[in-house]
């Protein structure tokens, strides 16, 4: 690689990132991982509004990776993908270059897509619920007999911790326990 090239390269690296990152900031939606919204009322409709909102979070995951130059398409494969883009997040993480608040705002909207294809292609189902070590509801995956999952905390763990969180090897687990509580 010459060092044009190089040079080329490392500018649309930047630019990426940087699309990243003006996209977080300017996200009006205040979901995050701490502050989930809970509806008052009966169960239908926070299971309602849970749906309404993960579904628009699942859309902002995709746009989002669009304004970096990163696609996913819903499939099973395009976890590699995202898993290359969160490796990119923890790069700006550790420059200093995402605040804690953007982490949490793209851990759930990426947390949404993951759990979202997971419950698509494997089945389960979402609900509220405290994961272990916090103190507020969040969405999570209720999958096979006894499994539980937390997508956007395991998002949030890829980008802050890096590629030793990546996701396949979580949806990997996640299928493996699916099938051991299923008898298979």
């Amino acid at each position: 690689m010459d060092e044009r090239s190089t040079i080329d390269y490392i500018l649309a690296a930047v630019v990426a990132l940087g699309a990243i990152a003006y996209f977080i900031y300017t996200q009006k939606r205040k979901a995050t991982l701490l502050t989930f919204p809970v509806s008052a009322g009966t169960d239908k409709n926070l299971e309602n509004d849970l749906k309404v909102e993960l579904t628009e979070l699942h859309q902002q995951a995709i746009d989002l990776a669009k304004a970096s130059g990163t696609i996913l398409d819903e499939s099973k494969q395009s976890i590699k993908a995202l898993d290359e883009l969160l490796a990119k997040l923890h790069s700006d993480y550790k420059n200093g270059s995402l605040t804690d608040k953007q982490v949490n705002r793209a851990a759930t909207a990426f947390g949404a897509y993951v759990g979202t294809l997971f419950t698509r292609y494997e089945g389960g189902a979402w609900f509220l619920s405290t994961a272990p070590g916090t103190n507020s509801p969040m969405p999570a995956i209720q999958f096979g007999e006894f499994g539980e999952a937390w997508p956007m905390l395991k998002v949030k763990k890829a980008i802050v911790n890096g590629p030793e969180d990546a996701i396949l090897p979580y949806i990997v687990a996640m299928q493996r326990n699916q099938k051991k509580d299923n008898g298979a």
